[in-house]
């Protein structure tokens, strides 16, 4: 990590060897913020992944202000807040929600379920 505290050049996008080397060095780090947030390993890993794809494509934009690894936990919880309030966020959560544990059916499921014994 100490190389990569010190300010990357600014350029469009990273040499394949220095960006192996930022996500090798971070991608622990980037897994354990998100999942503080999301609580979920696939919804992690697939941020992670947009994460990671976002820095290679706005390394450009880095100004070097702030240390790198500010950066870049700045693009995740972004990242990450932008997922939370998505619709799919919320389907997915409330969908979870509703489901019944003893049956393993939707309430919706159950409804209908119940129209039909009723007809």
């Amino acid at each position: 990590m100490p190389a990569l505290e010190e300010q990357p050049e600014r350029r469009e996008h990273p040499e394949s060897v220095e960006f192996e080397t930022i996500v090798a060095n971070y991608i622990n780090d980037v897994r354990k913020l998100i999942f503080s947030y999301v609580k979920n390993h696939q919804t992690m890993e697939d941020l992670t992944q947009e994460v990671f794809l976002s820095v290679y494509n706005n390394f450009q934009s880095f100004r070097g202000e702030s240390s790198f690894k500010t950066w870049l936990f700045k693009i995740a919880v972004n990242r990450t807040k932008d997922y939370l309030k998505s619709w799919h966020c919320r389907y997915t959560t409330l969908t979870n929600y509703f489901q019944d544990k003893e049956l393993g059916k939707t309430t919706e499921n159950q409804l209908v379920d119940s129209l039909r014994i009723r007809s």
